[in-house]
């Protein structure tokens, strides 16, 4: 699979039945942290 994230600095987020998107934020924590408010 092709991103254009950095291999180690990639979050793959599913949603749907069979639908991903890989991101790479730039704070991985506090896009974490939206996540779960």
């Amino acid at each position: 699979m092709l991103s254009p994230a950095l291999p180690l600095d990639r979050l793959e987020i599913s949603y749907n039945i069979g639908d991903l998107v890989i991101i790479s934020p730039k704070n991985k924590a506090g896009f974490k942290a939206a996540l779960t408010k």
